[in-house]
């Protein structure tokens, strides 16, 4: 279940959601519709943890998603944006398998960063 607490968006001085407050169970269909710049995209990443909100708190199974490691979050939940990817000779197949990572134990992180184990 993801429960959104409260939960007020937006860049600097503009607001695009303002006190928002909604549950969605597991087998939900959910739509988000409304016109361009009133946040949908923005509430879907604030909702993989990549947005921070102004107030309030997204919840993940009853745990704030702040407070999560991005692996337990990446086996939750998922987010395909509409923004262009730029990795060149990827085919279609392998970003889809790309959503398989976190499910594998091919990628582990070292003092320098991530190395990935597995071709």
């Amino acid at each position: 279940m993801i429960e959104l607490k409260e939960l007020t968006l937006g860049y600097g001085q503009r607001t695009l959601l303002e006190t928002v407050n909604a549950r969605i169970t597991g087998g939900q269909l959910v739509a988000l519709l409304g016109r361009n710049g009133t946040g949908k995209s923005t509430l879907l990443r604030a909702m993989m943890g990549l947005e921070k909100p102004q107030s309030g708190e997204i919840t993940l199974q009853g745990k704030n998603i702040a407070s999560l490691k991005p692996e337990k979050l990446a086996r939750n939940i998922s987010f395909v944006t509409t923004d262009k990817v730029r990795i060149a000779n990827l085919r279609c197949k392998d970003v889809v398998a790309l959503g398989r990572a976190p499910y594998t134990n091919c990628n582990r992180k070292t003092k320098s960063g991530w190395m990935t184990l597995c071709s």
